[in-house]
């Protein structure tokens, strides 16, 4: 877990701000903001509310992102885009029950938080994905980007289908026994985000975002599954 997180890090923080470690839990305010409790209320998991002047109501962090938004929320970006990597802890029920090792309630995602201008933003998606894909290969990881859907941030009637028409999400899939995992995806936000916490390009017009999201206990148990559990059998730069 930790070599995939150090590899990462490496691999996605240089020009970027530091490295974020994400808290477990998000305030309510936050998920009101991107309508969460209309869309995907049976998915939070709360925590239990300490009583106090201070006490407010929280949720274990459905997505890691969130964080990135909420932080620069009012913010107006430069000329460059905007780039951040995160790693934190995530906790969704989802209706399908959890598959070790692939599947979870609770797990953990590093992410690089982009925004920008669509043009940017547009411009990095494609250099993300070829990045990644090289990535892989060069681990030796067979797999290939796939488009799908995961609406956890665009709700209501139609919101998958909007998703795969205009390809909004793409995993890289890798094949394991007779079925397939996704290890990372690409996750075009467009301006939902964006519009919501205020944040504008330099011409104050609003960014738009996107995420690149690692599964790190998906990484893990597939690093174990094709490396072994000696770690002189990984790739060596994966070795630190």
């Amino acid at each position: 877990y930790h070599r995939w997180v150090n590899f990462l890090r490496r691999r996605f923080s240089p020009g970027v701000l530091a490295a974020l470690d994400t808290p477990a839990t998000l305030p309510t305010a936050v998920l009101r903001r991107v309508n969460y409790f209309r869309y995907f209320p049976h998915q939070l998991m709360a925590v239990k509310r300490f009583r106090g002047p201070t006490s407010a109501s929280q949720y274990l962090t459905p997505a890691v992102c969130y964080h990135t938004f909420a932080a620069a929320r009012g913010s107006g970006l430069g000329r460059r885009p905007y780039r951040q990597f995160v790693v934190g802890s995530c906790a969704r029920a989802e209706g399908n029950r959890p598959q070790f090792p692939f599947r979870l309630q609770h797990f953990h995602m590093a992410e690089l938080v982009v925004a920008g201008t669509v043009t940017q933003v547009a411009r990095l998606l494609t250099a993300l994905r070829q990045q990644t894909a090289v990535m892989f290969a060069a681990l030796g990881v067979p797999g290939t980007f796939e488009v799908s859907t995961d609406s956890f941030f665009i709700g209501g009637a139609g919101a998958r289908m909007i998703q795969r028409l205009k390809a909004l999400k793409q995993e890289f899939r890798v094949p394991v026994g007779e079925a397939s995992v996704a290890l990372a995806s690409l996750n075009n936000h467009e301006d939902f985000f964006t519009r919501r916490f205020a944040i504008t390009t330099a011409r104050q017009q609003p960014a738009f975002s996107a995420c690149l999201a690692f599964g790190l206990e998906r990484l893990t148990a597939y690093g174990l599954l094709r490396w072994g559990g000696k770690s002189a059998l990984w790739p060596k730069v994966l070795q630190r």
